[in-house]
């Protein structure tokens, strides 16, 4: 019979380890700066709940460090916004590769009808392990409330692990990065093992962004360089969790793109012109458009973020997840060209 221990949640550098009741003396994986690398250690455990609190916890050396190793399975797993532009592709990839899952959305055709807005809907029974994509298309408050009600009912509900789209540390500056950060802290804190996967801005996304309007590319993005990853590599990253959750549990997966480019690299590679104009000339622009009042500081921060070169990073994860990842330049300059007007 073997030994349990309550491991304590620490922090070393920018990876954590969340608060679990795992086995002594077992294969552990452990977070350093956004990898999670394995560890061969005995544990020696706490079990005083005051110190199981998430982030920026003091690592003591009473406790013992790490996640469960891998016991491949058939466990049930559940898709939240199943009908979405990720998860869809999510849900298409798992099934190809033979992992067994079901899907949940408002959608009639999803496996359980889950609507973020009613949590009277939350049917998690049977399931072991929930991918919680973000609700993000909203305000904060709503995205708060929203993911704070389904943590809840995957707790009450017997989920053992949730696996969380979040959004790259480098992404910080965004005006929608305080929602995944916020759901980040409740989900480490939750109780249940956990994964986030910290995903980069699409590559699609930041084709849209840069079509050009009459050969002319004006989005202010500046110079600076973006780390765009493709949506289908993320949803990838996802299948490869989902294929064996518990060999990922407690790891933050920072899944930036592995070659970063800029505005003018795509305007060269698509023949336009890039003239971008001030942020004051864009924001008129956006308020122009029939946009929620919460997108367009969304958007106007991506600009803001890529000109002053936020949205570069010089480290990645997605490697360990998607071996060969795709182009994304490329898939922004596809995109660019098939959105331009």
């Amino acid at each position: 019979m073997p030994q349990w221990t309550n491991l304590a949640a620490v922090s070393t550098g920018k990876g954590r380890i969340a608060g679990r009741r795992w086995p002594t003396a077992q294969r552990r994986h452990i977070i350093v700066h956004g990898r999670c690398v394995s560890h061969e250690m005995p544990l020696i455990g706490t079990t005083d709940p005051s110190r199981v609190n998430g982030l920026n916890q003091t690592p003591n050396p009473e406790d013992g460090i790490g996640c469960h190793t891998s016991t491949k399975g058939r466990a049930m797993i559940l898709i939240t916004g199943a009908s979405g532009q990720l998860a869809s592709h999510i849900v298409t990839r798992a099934r190809q590769k033979g992992v067994a899952i079901l899907t949940a959305s408002r959608a009639a055709s999803a496996d359980r009808q889950i609507d973020f807005d009613r949590p009277e809907t939350f049917d998690l029974s049977g399931i072991e392990t929930l991918l919680m994509t973000s609700a993000g298309s909203a305000e904060d408050d709503c995205v708060m409330r929203r993911h704070g009600a389904v943590l809840a009912a995957a707790r009450a509900q017997g989920v053992r692990q949730v696996v969380y789209t979040s959004l790259t540390h480098a992404s910080d500056h965004l005006g929608f990065a305080l929602a995944h950060r916020w759901t980040e802290r409740e989900l480490r804190t939750s109780g249940m093992a956990w994964t986030i996967l910290r995903n980069g801005l699409y590559a699609e996304l930041i084709g849209d962004l840069l079509a050009p309007r009459g050969g002319l590319i004006t989005t202010p993005f500046g110079t600076g360089r973006v780390s765009a990853v493709a949506r289908t590599d993320l949803a990838q990253a996802a299948v490869t969790v989902l294929s064996d959750p518990v060999a990922h549990a407690n790891c933050c997966y920072e899944l930036s793109g592995t070659a970063a480019f800029s505005a003018p690299d795509l305007a060269r590679k698509i023949a336009a012109t890039y003239q971008p104009s001030s942020f004051e000339e864009e924001r008129a622009r956006l308020s122009a458009q029939p946009l929620f009042p919460f997108q367009q500081p969304m958007l106007m921060s991506i600009s803001s973020a890529a000109a002053a070169g936020f949205l570069e990073t010089n480290a990645t994860d997605l490697t360990r997840l998607v071996p060969t990842p795709l182009d994304a330049l490329e898939i922004s300059c596809t995109v660019a060209r098939q959105s331009a007007k």
